[in-house]
């Protein structure tokens, strides 16, 4: 096997300021040992963050449980990103402007009814995988509402958090959901899909974008949030409810261990 290579933009001065050295850190959000790893990994080298985007996760599997025993949507697509967020906040904190942008996606409608915050570990004999999936898309923009409250009241003013989803973007994202779910919407991708570069844009958008407002939640603007330009886009009401959100928020803390201790030592 070659040996891994490393560089960083010194090494091409023609380039300096101008390249952007990549760089992988394994970051499994099914196990939260692995989350904290990172984390660790990342607070040893890096000296601040400037931009998080937690965009990992998994879309309408079979019924299956994290390593911690969480129903694996909630579990990879909320409860890591919570703990992965947690962590890195400090060096969100040690940059001089820093955006936090939570995934989520349309299917949060799913969940218009509110979050169901009991047996967070899943029943295979119960388990809906569209309905779960609703659940952790709904508990990803619940994340950002409270989040960012949180960060007001904690007086930190150079952290911001946002809510972006891509739309109908192709991916091979889809194709991994249980039973037929697979099938048709691996088969739908290369008919109705945007490109997934696309389906980037509101995500970048909430980013960078100067206009983008804290707590908000961006999308495409056509085809009622599948395809097109970033927009601010519509959430369910379940998704703006400040007293879910709190639920949510203790129950996170509750079941990972994880309180968000950097924001409690701004006090």
């Amino acid at each position: 096997m070659a040996p891994f290579v490393t560089f960083t933009e010194e090494d091409v001065p023609d380039l300096a300021g101008r390249v952007a050295v990549i760089k992988i850190v394994r970051l499994d959000l099914a196990d939260l040992e692995s989350v904290a790893a990172c984390a660790q990994q990342l607070t040893q080298e890096q000296e601040h963050i400037d931009i998080l985007i937690n965009n990992a996760g998994v879309m309408m599997l079979p019924f299956g449980q994290t390593k911690q025993g969480f129903e694996q949507q909630i579990g990879i697509n909320h409860l890591g990103h919570f703990v992965l967020t947690a962590k890195l906040l400090p060096l969100l904190r040690a940059s001089r402007e820093a955006r936090i942008v939570q995934v989520s996606s349309v299917y949060h409608w799913l969940a218009a009814k509110g979050i169901q915050l009991d047996h967070l570990e899943g029943d295979a004999a119960s388990y809906n995988p569209d309905l779960a999936y609703g659940q952790s898309k709904l508990a990803n923009l619940l994340f950002v509402q409270e989040l960012q409250r949180r960060l007001n009241a904690a007086g930190i003013n150079n952290v911001t958090a946002y809510g972006a989803h891509p739309g109908y973007s192709a991916t091979s994202l889809q194709g991994k959901a249980a039973s037929w779910r697979g099938y048709v919407f691996g088969a739908a991708n290369y008919v109705f899909a945007q490109p997934a570069a696309r389906g980037a844009l509101p995500q970048l958008y909430a980013a960078v974008a100067p206009e983008a407002q804290p707590a908000r939640y961006y999308g495409p603007n056509l085809m009622f949030g599948a395809w097109g330009w970033p927009t601010e886009a519509a959430m369910a009401g379940a998704a703006t409810d400040p007293e879910a959100a709190s639920r949510l928020w203790e129950v996170s803390v509750r079941l990972t261990g994880e309180n968000f201790a950097s924001l409690e030592n701004s006090r």
